[in-house]
């Protein structure tokens, strides 16, 4: 390792070092999950966790899920900005993926919204999508809400970073997942665009590496889903690009395999140890990304690389306490929701 690259990245990999300290530990996703309401568990992240300061200002007792998510997702918003002051200037956009992944999102879920058609639903629908964190997103992304139909909303998508990465008939042709594609696909161009003129060549390849292996974990998974319920004569339109280790003929042939394990192995040995040879099981991605991630965080030399795999398991842990809040709501027992969260084997061997 140089020494410029430790001046570079050696406090921000310190920091964010420190920070995944205060990360939930396996005893607190217990202690939530054995709760009995919804007020109970706000309660329990507002004095007894280290997103207390968020819910500072609310009632526990009448905070409904919507509005604990919406300020859950506001603590990545946070993390990321408290990263970015150990980071120099110029490298600061290398963590501004995590606010297009959010616009991605949120355009995917208005489109859905749209596509699942009565004015009912969408009023529901618009409530769900306003918890995602919109008031930190770009105003012509949010602008999108107030389509009405599909043409309304591409006219408003062509005044957003994304214009062109939807074709109208696109829209009216093809079904969700292509769409879904074509949309992250250009997420991953602009990103990838943008970081090009923003950091140095070496900072761009960690990256691309980094964001390349979880895009091979996402198309596995799609190819497993696939396989399993949805037969297609060509896999490639629903593989998402800038895959690390396997190109689109790649995952054609490991979709096209008549024994996918041997096929993997033989292709890609490397991601055997993370899925495993079983086709009929599909891979939990956020399980395999936390385990990436956490090697990275703990074990990786200083670089770019370390903060990008502390929010990408923040990121996740949100998502386990999203999910922990929501079995609680429904009354889930404590085993069944302990069973959808990710990483909290990892905890036991620290």
């Amino acid at each position: 390792m140089s020494v410029g690259t430790l001046i570079k990245y050696g406090a921000v990999t310190a920091k964010a070092r420190a920070m995944f300290g205060n990360r939930l530990k396996d005893e607190d996703y217990r202690t939530i999950a054995a709760l009995r309401s919804l007020p109970e568990v706000n309660s329990y992240i507002k004095y007894k966790t280290s997103y207390g300061a968020l819910l500072e200002n609310e009632d526990e007792k009448e905070m409904h899920r919507e509005r604990l998510e919406k300020l859950l997702k506001r603590q990545l918003d946070s993390d990321c900005k408290r990263l970015s002051n150990f980071i120099q200037t110029d490298k600061k956009k290398s963590l501004d993926m995590y606010r297009m992944q959010r616009e991605v999102n949120f355009i995917l879920s208005v489109l859905r919204g749209l596509r699942n058609g009565t004015a009912e639903r969408r009023t529901e629908f618009i409530g769900s999508v306003l918890a995602d964190g919109d008031d930190r997103l770009d105003p012509t992304i949010v602008d999108l809400l107030s389509a009405n139909t599909t043409a309304e909303f591409l006219d408003l998508l062509e005044k957003t970073p994304y214009a062109g990465a939807l074709k109208r008939e696109s829209v009216e042709s093809l079904d969700y997942a292509t769409i879904e594609t074509l949309l992250t696909g250009k997420f991953y161009s602009t990103m990838f665009s943008i970081m090009e003129k923003e950091i140095s060549k070496t900072d761009l390849r960690v990256i691309r590496n980094q964001i390349g292996t979880q895009i091979d974990i996402k198309n596995i998974s799609r190819i497993v889903r696939l396989k399993r319920s949805f037969p297609i004569s060509d896999v490639r339109p629903y593989m998402l690009p800038y895959g690390k280790r396997l190109n689109s003929d790649k995952l054609k042939r490991l979709y096209d395999a008549s024994d996918f394990g041997k096929t993997l192995s033989e292709i890609c040995p490397y991601y055997v140890r993370y899925i495993g040879t079983d086709e009929t099981k599909i891979p939990n991605e956020y399980e395999i990304s936390y385990s990436l991630n956490r090697v990275i965080l703990m074990s990786g030399q200083p670089s770019i690389a370390v903060p990008i795999a502390y929010l990408t398991l923040k990121d996740i842990e949100i998502r386990n306490l999203i999910h922990t809040a929501e079995g609680v709501r429904y009354g889930l027992p404590q085993e069944r929701i302990l069973a959808g969260l990710c990483g909290l084997r990892s905890d036991r061997t620290l």
